[in-house]
């Protein structure tokens, strides 16, 4: 893997010449460049090869998959990365929004397939997240973006919003690498499938396998009160106390079993965030019920909460709420 990486670094491409390597994830490399005139970079994504996306994805994230359903089975598949790269990068064309990554050109050559945007500056989340507490003008940055987002018919869905796609910048959030779900040439276990149904996401914050961003912003305010992912692997309801769980909501989970889907089946054994973090406000215990859409009652049982946010517009507002009561940082 790191052979097929170091081919790239030092190779000249128009007017730029590929300094290091910046990032990886299941299925591209990104690396930054600098123009001839020595003062512009840009970062140029790259897609990995079949046999490099096989040897698996770097240990430092969550990782991004492409999942098809079988006839009774969710699969992981390995995408033709050039493909998909391609994909997503037409998508980028064709949405001019300072909240979300541009391209500024896509091509494909003998070597890969690439495509060039600008270098965003700053921490992702999951930095932030790593090292404190997070601002809560940070989280009502995205909230608006994805707001705004959602009205652009170009857009559609971002499809793979987690901590590792969510850069902060001087200047606002900036959200990276949007997923897909569509047609899309793939292999298992060495065979090809032909073209295929593939979403291409992360399961954990997108545990329905379609483009539902809303839920997957939702888990991540989840994730930003308690400490710790909601969904960090498959489960299924019978490893949980049936005794403790409401019924709508125990049918709800076990309706997505029905598909053998179980990546929302961690649902079931979700602590109340005041008892993962003692002494936590009440306007944010509010917050994390509205939004994932849980509540825990008197008699210590799991149920479904009627208030459940339905929007970004929805969140944005109870984000600035904690913000004019002076709750700064979650």
């Amino acid at each position: 893997m790191v052979g097929q990486r170091l081919n790239w670094v030092g190779m000249t491409i128009g007017d730029y010449v590929i300094k290091y390597l910046l990032g990886e994830g299941a299925f591209s490399w990104v690396f930054r460049a600098l123009h001839n005139d020595g003062r512009t970079v840009r970062a140029f994504k790259v897609a990995k090869p079949a046999e490099m996306v096989a040897q698996g994805s770097p240990t430092n994230c969550v990782p991004t998959e492409a999942l098809i359903r079988s006839e009774d089975k969710i699969l992981s598949v390995i995408p033709d990365t050039e493909q998909l790269l391609c994909l997503q990068a037409k998508k980028l064309l064709l949405v001019s929004d300072p909240g979300l990554i541009s391209v500024d050109e896509m091509a494909q050559r003998k070597n890969g397939c690439f495509y060039r945007m600008p270098v965003a500056n700053g921490r992702t989340l999951r930095e932030y997240l790593s090292s404190g507490p997070v601002p809560v003008d940070v989280l009502l940055d995205v909230a608006l973006t994805m707001d705004r987002l959602g009205k652009d018919s170009a857009l559609e869905y971002h499809g793979d919003l987690k901590p590792e796609n969510i850069m902060i910048t001087s200047s606002g959030v900036v959200l990276l690498d949007p997923g897909y779900t569509g047609f899309l040439d793939a292999t298992a276990g060495g065979v090809s499938l032909g073209s295929v149904n593939c979403t291409v996401t992360t399961p954990m914050y997108y545990p329905k396998l379609d483009e539902d961003d809303l839920f997957a912003f939702c888990l991540l305010i989840w994730e930003v009160v308690c400490r710790q992912q909601l969904l960090d692997k498959p489960a299924h309801s019978s490893q949980f106390d049936r005794t403790k769980i409401g019924d709508s909501l125990f049918e709800y989970v076990v309706a997505h079993e029905a598909k053998h889907n179980f990546y929302l089946s961690g649902l079931l054994g979700a602590q109340a965030p005041s008892v993962l973090r003692p002494g936590l406000p009440r306007e944010i215990e509010n917050l994390v019920k509205s939004a994932i859409g849980l509540n825990w009652t008197a008699e210590d049982k799991l149920e479904l909460f009627p208030n459940r946010f339905s929007s970004f517009a929805e969140i944005a507002s109870a984000l600035a709420s904690l913000l004019s009561n002076k709750i700064r940082y979650i």
